[in-house]
Parts: structure tokens; sequence; C-alpha cells
């Protein structure tokens, strides 16, 4: 395990457009910093819809991607940095740093 001191790391908040999910039950963020677990960071809905959560992340580039209710892997609308990933599609990139 590497830990990194505080003063490097990065907190980003990720929004997930309510506009794509309106009716989901849950939405959360997997990625490179975690492994690609889709239960490892859920986002919470706000009382506006939107859903959000903040990471702490370390200097770099991190590919991610959406997990609606579960299974439903999306890209983020909103990110212009993507990346091919290796089953056809794209991930997005949110660059620290």
């Amino acid at each position: 395990m590497i830990t990194m001191p505080f003063s490097r790391l990065r907190e980003r908040q990720l929004r997930e457009p309510n506009q794509s999910h309106p009716h989901a039950s849950s939405v959360s963020v997997a990625g490179s910093f975690n492994e690609w677990n889709p239960a490892a960071k859920p986002l919470k809905r706000g009382k506006d819809g939107q859903w959000t959560a903040v990471l702490v992340l370390p200097p770099g580039r991190h590919a991610y991607r959406f997990v609606v209710d579960g299974s439903d892997w999306r890209e983020d609308p909103s990110c212009a940095d993507r990346e091919p990933n290796a089953f056809g599609g794209f991930n997005s990139v949110l660059s620290v740093g």
C-alpha cells in the first residue's frame, strides 16, 4: 500500500448530470483510483437531483466511468478528455495536478 502526504493530494468533485439518469436508483464512480470497483465510491443524490461525489486523488491522470444501477457503465458526458478502453468504448479522464 502506498500512502501519499495529504499536501500532494487534490480534491475533485464529480457530477453526473441528472438529465442522463433521472430515474437511477444508484450511481457510483469506478476508475483507476479504486481498482475499477463500482461499490467503492457511490455518489449521493442532492436535493436538486444531481449525483455528486468528492474524490481525493494524487496528481496524475485518472481514468473513470460512472456505473448506473450497478451494471450500466457510462462515460462522463461533461468530460472532454477520454481514452479508449479494452471493451471498445472510452473512459473519461480526470487530470489532477
